[in-house]
């Protein structure tokens, strides 16, 4: 089972008894097989742009929240939102967690760095 350059599967043909296949019987095979083909190409498709679309969402989420984060430190230290990243990143790097667990505990914690 092909869709241009991509393979999909086998489609096998089984009788209980011997028995000849007619070019009507695999023209219908043919016909089912790229239907098939044509389906499970698509699942793995739709799978993927929702994987990818998870996944944007995801950092726009966490964006946020670090955008947040750099208005409470740079409000917090009267310095530019730039110089705020750099304080909550070195916070990060030091205590060994992601950006976005230190600008989560700013925003929903109250951590103060």
């Amino acid at each position: 089972m092909r869709l241009d350059e991509t393979e999909a599967g086998v489609l096998s043909l089984y009788s209980r008894d011997p028995r000849h296949w007619t070019g009507r019987d695999l023209s219908v095979a043919t016909l089912l097989a790229g239907m098939a083909t044509g389906h499970i190409v698509t699942a793995n498709l739709v799978q993927r742009h929702r994987r990818v679309t998870e996944q944007l969402q995801h950092a726009l989420t966490t964006r946020i929240v670090v955008e947040q984060a750099k208005g409470v430190i740079a409000h917090a230290h009267r310095t530019t939102p730039d110089a705020a990243f750099q304080l909550i990143r070195a916070h990060a790097r030091r205590n060994r967690v992601t950006v976005h667990a230190v600008a989560h505990g700013i925003v929903e914690l109250g951590l103060r760095i």
